[in-house]
């Protein structure tokens, strides 16, 4: 049988680029953020301490030939767990200054063991949303893609993180919203299947907590329901980039973990200053008074 060539077919191959950028940090001190690509090189890649923000570029052709064959754009950014400067509870995305859905931007802590990763994930229907905004616009279509990525305060509860086999889910809030040393925290969870997301019944697990490496934290119980929670109040030196870790859930040796920031407790250093300040005047007014009398 002979078989006519019906027409010209596209095969789409994309490969998985990783690199290297180290930027400063508030500080002045190196930070190696690593990006990897699964659609195309990416370039202009940049952190600004200020704004707490990530910006990088890829081409991108906007037309709907070319779009068309595009099932999903996957970029992910990965920095330290213990940068702390950029370690929010949620983070937002933005193509060409559009804002994306919550969705498309995804907070991973357990893939790596010492880094995060925020996954953008844009479906064909975000691409064409994305291009439809676009037009709106009344400018001309781009020839690239310019992603952004800012750190937030609003936590967006409940903070969601899998196990490595995606059997397990677990949904974690917190409150007060902003943890702080010398509060009582509340964190709040639900153990659910990674499959089909409900919540599994008689879940035991060991709560860890984790600081600059050390354990800080630990004990267990039991989701009678598939929901807990565990109380915990920070000491005054227990600050800075916290990971908590659910370890050996349902007696599978299973885990998985959430990063954050622990803020300092300013009150005291503001105490302290203002004492400083009080002695200061004490002083000046003691030198002034000691001064206006040897001149009588």
């Amino acid at each position: 049988n002979i078989i006519e060539d019906s027409g010209v077919y596209n095969a789409d191959l994309s490969i998985v680029e990783t690199t290297e950028h180290i930027q400063k940090d508030s500080e002045g001190n190196d930070v190696k953020f690593r990006l990897k690509s699964y659609f195309d090189k990416i370039s202009q890649f940049q952190y600004d301490p200020i704004s707490k923000e990530v910006s990088f570029e890829m081409a991108f052709d906007w037309t709907e030939k070319q779009m068309s064959h595009i099932p999903v754009i996957h970029e992910e950014v990965h920095f330290p767990k213990q940068f702390g400067e950029f370690l929010y509870p949620s983070y937002t995305g933005k193509v060409n200054g559009i804002d994306l859905f919550k969705a498309s931007v995804t907070i991973d802590d357990y893939t790596e063991e010492d880094e995060r990763i925020v996954h953008f994930v844009l479906l064909q229907d975000h691409l064409n949303f994305l291009k439809n905004q676009i037009k709106k616009s009344d400018q001309p279509l781009p020839e690239k893609m310019i992603f952004t990525l800012s750190a937030s305060d609003e936590p967006g509860f409940p903070l969601t993180a899998f196990t490595k086999s995606e059997d397990f889910q677990i949904d974690l809030s917190w409150a007060p919203a902003e943890i702080q040393p010398g509060v009582k925290t509340n964190f709040i969870f639900t153990i659910r299947d990674g499959k089909t997301g409900e919540p599994m019944r008689s879940s035991d697990y060991t709560f860890v907590i984790v600081q600059n490496g050390n354990e800080i934290h630990r004990s267990t119980g039991t989701a009678q329901v598939g929901g807990d929670f565990k109380q915990y109040e920070f000491g005054e030196e227990e600050t800075g980039p916290t990971i908590i870790r659910f370890e050996n859930i349902r007696n599978t040796g299973q885990e998985t973990e959430f990063g954050f920031v622990v803020a300092p407790e300013f009150g005291s250093i503001i105490m302290l200053m203002l004492a400083l300040s009080i002695i200061a005047v004490i002083f000046m007014t003691k030198q002034n008074s000691f001064v206006f009398k040897t001149n009588i």
